[in-house]
């Protein structure tokens, strides 16, 4: 019996630790999950998250070192109309000056070109209202000078504070007829008068207050060149009008040129593409005939006319020559253009 309960323990025993064996493999494999779920992750360095910070900063300061220089900095719609006020201002300014030293230069020359027999020191005292006293008495003041016309027509500049005025004069220069050795009143005596064109360039200095003064004596100068220009017929190879366009369209430029030089705006108007764009002379002259015209077609119903005319303008009979732009337009050929070439015309 003995025998019996020793071996059901010891089965017991064996069957306990199987159970025990089986649990702890079980509990092994259940640790092993755990230390891989629940273990604490932890970092193996602050690198990581400091480098990350570092970013974040570095990008924080970035957008507010950019916004602080956006209001720092001007708007830069707001700089070129600075600009663009400032550089009106500077070209007023110059306008301004030029414009004063043209005034000033053309009175001084007016004087200048003024001399009177034996008028010395009524010269000196002129000129000293535009030198200096001591300039103006190193200039000649012999012979007998009357200035029909002084006009500025041209300015450079010599530094920040002087100018060259360049200045045309008409001036009537007279000289003593002879056999009047025995006259001895100047008021007497007989003159020829020869009218004269001159040219001098006058030094003008001009003070922070915009005050000037002649420097020196004026220079005489040549008269200016002309520019080198050559007339161009731009009618050549260009397609003519048919006759009866050509016949319409003198017709019509026949009506508007006796209404542009002898009637109102309002009869001018009737022949425009665009009333008001050609003013009318209104009745100072009277609109004599068409001498010649050639009509050339543009195309797209477009037409220019080329051609010569006279006016009678106070009882003098003048020649005008003119090109005219056409359109046909609403039954009629009105015009566009009225200008006073009739070669080197520009492109339409």
């Amino acid at each position: 019996m003995k025998f019996f309960n020793k071996k059901k323990n010891l089965q017991n025993e064996e069957a306990k630790k199987k159970k025990e064996d089986k649990n702890k493999e079980k509990g092994e494999k259940k640790s092993l999950k755990e230390r891989i779920l629940d273990k604490p992750v932890k970092l193996k360095t602050d690198t990581g998250i400091k480098v990350l910070r570092f970013i974040i900063w570095a990008f924080i300061i970035l957008i507010f070192i950019r916004g602080i220089g956006t209001i720092i900095k001007a708007d830069p719609v707001k700089e070129i109309k600075k600009e663009q006020d400032e550089f009106l201002v500077q070209l007023s300014e110059r306008n301004l000056l030029e414009s004063r030293a043209f005034s000033f230069a053309e009175s001084f020359a007016r004087e200048y070109f003024t001399i009177y027999i034996d008028g010395k020191d009524d010269y000196i005292k002129r000129l000293s209202k535009y030198m200096q006293n001591s300039v103006a008495e190193t200039v000649d003041a012999t012979g007998y000078m009357i200035p029909d016309e002084v006009r500025a027509y041209n300015i450079e500049k010599y530094s920040d504070n002087q100018v060259d005025v360049f200045v045309h004069g008409i001036a009537q220069i007279k000289t003593e007829k002879p056999g009047q050795e025995g006259i001895t009143d100047k008021n007497k005596k007989q003159y020829d008068t020869t009218l004269k064109d001159v040219y001098i360039k006058v030094p003008i200095f001009v003070d922070k207050l915009g005050n000037m003064i002649v420097e020196d004596l004026p220079l005489l100068i040549g008269e200016p060149t002309l520019p080198e220009y050559k007339r161009v017929d731009n009618t050549l190879g260009a397609s003519s009008a048919d006759y009866n366009i050509q016949e319409d369209i003198k017709g019509s430029i026949n009506q508007f040129l006796k209404a542009y030089y002898e009637e109102e705006q309002t009869q001018v108007d009737y022949f425009l593409i665009k009333p008001g764009s050609i003013k009318a002379v209104g009745g100072n002259s009277t609109f004599k005939e068409i001498e010649s015209i050639k009509v050339y077609d543009l195309g797209s119903n477009k037409y220019q006319a080329i051609l010569v005319y006279k006016v009678n303008n106070s009882g003098k009979e003048l020649r005008q020559k003119i090109n005219i732009n056409l359109e046909y337009k609403d039954d009629k050929y009105l015009i566009s253009e009225m200008n006073t070439r009739t070669t080197n015309l520009k492109e339409n």
